[in-house]
């Protein structure tokens, strides 16, 4: 074993860098594979550690094979790895699961089911990995876990303590890892959305809502229809990609909606209704905010501060009296 080598015989792993690779597996997670991105979370101690990530099987996933994951690794001494797909009702029983000791390398790490695992429609999985971390002298040993990303519901389960733990709400984003699967087929014109921020605005106006689109078609998507529902009005309307979104990425639209007509807090319901001009299917996709609207008016203040070191500063007031006079609540 690596070990009782003394770690001078380094095993690598290939990172796949496209979406598809040549025996027609796709990489699936909640962040593509970009290693560069990706940021290492932990608790600086020697122990087991372990990622997990909900898989919905939906229409588009029924009947597909997820044959192994790559796992991102910032430190050779990650060890005892078992690469795992559970049920969602019982994390803690695999489904099926793969054993390797030979030690991490620095990248993407490839592990495969002997066996592949058939996704069955409406019976969703966990997908993940644990391991041994019997070093801490560095702070990719301290920090092995490795996201990107804002968090998502389902995206980020962390094994510590001999405990699985959902980390979707805490803020370190999600998991890196990527779930090879094949039999995949992507509908042409298919996305889903993501998160909804937080946003405020005053009472009966307008406000610009930010969301997340992320796409999951086989071509590029350029134009996004949605409804908006909260305090009882529905606003609906289409929302131009200009880059395009590719499958597995990610790209934040705004949203204009009216605001009610009190001051308080709401929930915002934002539905994706059509994708480059056609129905969203198989099924429409929600995701929801909160918007708080109010009544004080917000004011942009600038304060002078001249004649210290040099002289009185005309054009300082000068453009204090132009951003009054051309801009609002200054």
């Amino acid at each position: 074993m690596k070990r009782t080598l003394f770690l001078v015989a380094l095993l690598c792993s290939l990172c796949i860098s496209s979406l598809r690779a040549a025996d027609d597996t796709m990489l699936w997670g909640y962040t593509d594979n970009n290693f560069s991105a990706l940021q290492g979370h932990g608790f600086a101690t020697q122990s087991m550690f372990g990622a997990a990530v909900l898989l919905t099987v939906d229409e588009m996933f029924d009947g597909t094979y997820i044959t192994g994951l790559d796992v991102p690794f910032s430190t050779e001494e990650a060890w005892e790895v078992t690469a795992f797909v559970a049920s969602a009702d019982d994390i803690n029983t695999p489904l099926v699961s793969t054993f390797n000791d030979d030690g991490s390398s620095i990248g993407y790490n490839t592990y495969m089911f002997k066996e592949p695992y058939k996704l069955e429609k409406g019976k969703n999985v966990y997908v993940g990995y644990t391991f041994r971390i019997i070093s801490t002298a560095t702070k990719q040993e301290k920090e092995p876990i490795l996201t990107a990303g804002t968090s998502k519901p389902g995206g980020l389960m962390v094994y510590n303590k001999k405990t699985w733990t959902d980390y979707s709400g805490e803020g370190w984003g999600c998991s890196g890892l990527q779930v090879r699967m094949k039999g995949v087929t992507l509908p042409s014109d298919y996305a889903v959305m993501g998160d909804v921020f937080d946003f405020g605005g005053g009472i009966n106006t307008t406000t610009n809502i930010q969301a997340i689109v992320r796409g999951n078609s086989g071509t590029p998507i350029k134009q996004v229809g949605y409804k908006v529902d909260f305090g009882g009005k529905t606003t609906e309307g289409t929302a131009d990609v200009n880059i395009g979104i590719g499958f597995n990425q990610l790209e934040t639209i705004t949203i204009v909606a009216p605001t009610p007509a009190e001051i308080g807090q709401y929930t915002a319901t934002v539905t994706l209704t059509s994708v480059n001009g056609k129905p969203v299917t198989p099924s429409s996709s929600t995701a929801l905010g909160t918007i708080y609207t109010r009544l004080v008016p917000r004011y942009t203040v600038m304060e002078e501060h001249t004649g210290t070191g040099c002289q009185h500063c005309t054009r300082g007031w000068a453009g204090m009296e132009y951003m009054k006079t051309h801009y609002d609540n200054y």
